[in-house]
């Protein structure tokens, strides 16, 4: 038996077939997402969605070709954003993506709706109300008197995607629709929803990831889908996240994760996952984005022989060994020294007195980074990058913390591109966060945890717990019976 998987994701369109005998993803595919409308004001991202379900549609297309056995459709999309369609599916929006920020922009609407929503409301959200999200978004549109009118439908891309595929009423999942579902209820917020002036919209059903939105004829075959999941929850999966493991994802952007069975409230975002858990969750973490503010400044990797301005990472990774190497053997001779009596002048934790805060963008650390403690000796590639390092080594362990500070774990899972290349920042977070740890080698996470959801949505497991426990048992005996541990 086979699936088809598709990832709605903000840059492109991203497929595979999963082959659900042997547990294994094949032919993946992928096409752009379609470009924003030109000519929107500073800080408006649209883009026509007509466009991406087109696409959507014409990928899964080509993947169909590829899977003569399949059996269903599962997918996962971007959990911000918002479209309004009418009672026949037909758009009345273009799909106004979770990267505009107009709430946040001049008038301050997010702001002002924060207050009017209140802690009690905020807090059954799961403190995860943001200015790209449906509620923020609609509450914008209102501010303008442009009042969504009575009967439209707000929906996810994903979801908007899937009806339009199916033909059919749109239905939504939890973990797809963050900062507007009660996160114990898993059903719209509506109290929420009453107190923004939001009730005369057709909000579409709640549904578990067993039940088919509809189904997608094609070619006299008639296959059902499945509800599109939320990313970030689809990529946890991938990674055969436990309970009782610390997710720490480290890309471009960056969040700590931890799934709890019970609700905990905290200084944190809380969201519905799946199977009815919690995952407790803080995102905008300063990582890759913040880091290449630092590569943008360097004008040494156009001076140095054979650095690819493309992937500059390898280059910047040995430089900042060696700054750290330069620096043990300085404090090796400064110890030497106090043995011998000699007055030695202490320097500061990080590379020889530099250190950088890298919130650079606004997040849970604040929106100002800086370089401090910057000399001749020390303005050079390796030091920044060495320091840069260990600020992020000391965010995770503050961030930990706040997520859970009687250390609830008991092992740190690190994904996403920069903590699976760079053994020397999963070192030094460990120095910050000792303890077990292994490194998910997925580098399509998101995918495999669609694979686990078709294990689940197709009868051959009865929730996604046992899907992981399958697909972990899967990786030891490829892997000879070993568990591959990190070296940090």
């Amino acid at each position: 038996m086979e699936f088809l998987a598709i990832d709605i994701g903000s840059s492109f369109l991203k497929g595979a077939v999963l082959d659900l005998a042997d547990r294994r993803i094949r032919s993946v595919m992928r096409a752009p997402f379609p470009e924003p409308a030109p000519s929107r004001p500073a800080g408006q991202f649209e883009v026509p969605a007509d466009a991406i379900a087109t696409a959507a549609e014409r990928l899964l297309g080509q993947l169909l070709e590829q899977s003569p056995r399949c059996a269903g459709v599962v997918a996962s999309t971007q959990m911000g954003g918002l479209v309004l369609v009418n009672a026949a599916g037909q758009t009345r929006s273009r799909y106004i993506s979770w990267r505009d920020q107009r709430a946040s922009g001049p008038g301050q609407s997010f702001a002002r709706m924060r207050e009017r929503l209140g802690p009690e409301r905020l807090a059954a959200l799961g403190h995860d109300v943001k200015p790209g999200y449906m509620l923020s978004l609609l509450d914008w549109l209102q501010t303008l008197g442009d009042r969504p009118a009575a009967g439209l439908s707000p929906l996810s891309i994903g979801d908007f995607v899937l009806a339009r595929l199916c033909h059919s009423r749109p239905l939504a999942h939890p973990t797809a629709a963050c900062g507007s579902v009660a996160v114990a209820t898993r059903q719209w917020d509506h109290p929420s929803i009453e107190r923004l002036g939001l009730d005369q919209l057709d909000w579409p059903p709640m549904v578990e990831l067993d039940t088919p939105v509809g189904h997608w004829r094609v070619g006299g075959r008639v296959l059902p889908v499945y509800p599109a999941l939320g990313d970030h929850a689809c990529a946890l999966a991938g990674i055969l996240l436990e309970p009782g493991e610390l997710s720490i994802n480290i890309s471009t952007g960056s969040q700590i994760s931890q799934l709890t069975e019970q609700l905990v409230a905290g200084d944190f975002q809380t969201r519905p996952y799946l199977d009815r858990r919690f995952l407790n969750t803080i995102t905008h973490i300063p990582a890759g984005r913040s880091l290449n503010v630092i590569v943008e400044l360097l004008g040494e990797l156009a001076r140095v022989q054979g650095v690819s301005l493309a992937d500059p990472w390898p280059y910047l990774a040995a430089a900042a060994a060696q700054a750290e190497r330069l620096e043990q053997a300085e404090r090796t001779e400064q110890s030497e020294r106090l043995d011998q009596r000699e007055p030695v002048e202490t320097r500061p934790e990080d590379g020889n007195g530099l250190r950088i805060d890298l919130s650079f963008f606004d997040g849970p650390l604040g929106n100002r980074g800086a370089i401090t403690g910057i000399t001749t000796d020390n303005l050079a590639g390796g030091p920044l990058f060495l320091a840069a390092f260990r600020a992020m080594a000391r965010n995770y362990a503050v961030l930990a913390d706040r997520i859970s500070p009687a250390h609830l774990w008991s092992r740190r899972v690190f994904s996403g591109g920069l903590a699976q290349n760079l053994s020397m920042l999963r070192r030094l977070i460990h120095q910050s966060l000792p303890g077990d740890c292994r490194v998910s080698p997925e580098t399509e996470a998101t995918l495999r945890g669609l694979l686990a959801a078709a294990l689940v949505a197709s009868g051959q497991h009865t929730s996604l717990p046992a899907a992981s426990r399958q697909l972990a048992e899967d990786d030891r005996r490829r892997a000879g019976g070993e568990t591959v541990r990190d070296d940090c």
